[in-house]
Formats: structure tokens, C-alpha cells, sequence
């Protein structure tokens, strides 16, 4: 069993990795497909900002898991393609929030419409069992990867494994 898990993170990580960028690619014209494509960064912020608009770069940092200085850039992109916006808060002039554009919202719902389309056909050859016992199987590994438990390796592994160190620092400085 146990020889089989790189073969299955492999699968997983090909089924559900590349379709965001291939929507990316697909979504954007040409001029705004070069900064964005290869960024998984700008869907997951447009994801977010179409669950709650109007955050500010520390809450999207906080919410994304990323440095301040990746989602300032990002937003900086993003805005310059006029798929966001930032504003001023209406009761703190100093805080700016960033907002989902119309030119954004338009693009956000394409991608979920392909998101929709993709997943179906990549389904398509499962029973409904089949897609039942998949999502069970699915939320049994996903409850077993939660934060706690990734914590408690990030510790076990620091200063042990190259790269390890710089996960676990990165993981305790948005834990505060």
C-alpha cells in the first residue's frame, strides 16, 4: 500500500494542480496571459475576493498563507490588468482594500465555469458510487493533514531536511 503514495500524490497533484493554470492561460488575452499564467497566486486571490471583497493585503496575506511582499506584487499585477481594485477604507483613509473588479468578476466566473465543466468530465467515468466513495476518501485525508498534525512534522524535520527550516519559519511567522 504504502509504495503506492508517490504514485498517488503524483495523480493528485496532476489532476488538480494544472487546470488552474490552463484556465489562467485560457482566460486571460495574450498581453495579460504573460504576467499571470504561470501564477497560481492571482486565481486563488480572486477566488478570495469573491468570497469576501474588500480585504486588505494583510488579510489576503493572513488568509493565503503568503508574504505581504507576494500579495503586494500580486495585487500591483492584478490591478494593472484591471481584474482588481484597491480603494481607500470608506472610515480609515490610511487602509487601502482591495476589490474584485467587473472585468475581474467576468473573468472569475468563466474559470469557475470551466472549474465546473472539468471536474465533470474528469468524473465522467466514475459511478456515482465511485464519486461517493472518492469524496469520502478525500475528507478522510484531508482531516488527517490538518494544521496540527503538519505542525508537529514541520518540528519533528527543522534543521533536518533542506527546505524544511524555511517552511516551518515561514509557517510560524503567519501564526504570529
Amino acid at each position: 500500500m504504502r509504495t503506492h503514495i508517490p504514485d498517488l500524490l503524483s495523480s493528485v497533484q496532476a489532476i488538480f494542480r494544472r487546470p488552474s493554470w490552463i484556465v489562467v492561460a485560457n482566460m486571460l488575452d495574450k498581453h495579460e496571459r504573460k504576467i499571470c499564467a504561470n501564477r497560481i497566486g492571482a486565481p486563488r486571490l480572486m477566488d478570495l475576493l469573491t468570497e469576501q471583497d474588500g480585504l486588505t493585503n494583510t488579510e489576503i496575506s493572513e488568509r493565503l498563507a503568503l508574504q505581504p511582499a507576494s500579495v503586494t506584487a500580486m495585487i500591483k499585477r492584478l490591478t494593472q490588468f484591471e481584474l482588481i481594485e484597491v480603494r481607500p477604507d470608506k472610515y480609515d483613509k490610511r487602509q487601502m482594500r482591495v476589490f474584485l473588479s467587473d472585468k475581474g468578476q467576468r473573468h472569475f466566473k468563466e474559470m469557475e465555469q470551466f472549474f465546473d465543466e472539468y471536474i465533470h468530465t474528469m468524473l465522467a467515468g466514475l459511478t456515482d458510487d465511485e464519486i461517493d466513495e472518492f469524496s469520502r476518501l478525500s475528507t478522510i485525508i484531508r482531516e488527517h493533514a490538518d494544521e496540527s498534525r503538519t505542525e508537529a512534522l514541520l518540528k519533528k524535520y527543522d534543521g533536518k531536511i533542506m527546505g524544511i527550516d524555511r517552511l516551518y519559519e515561514d509557517y510560524k511567522k503567519l501564526k504570529g
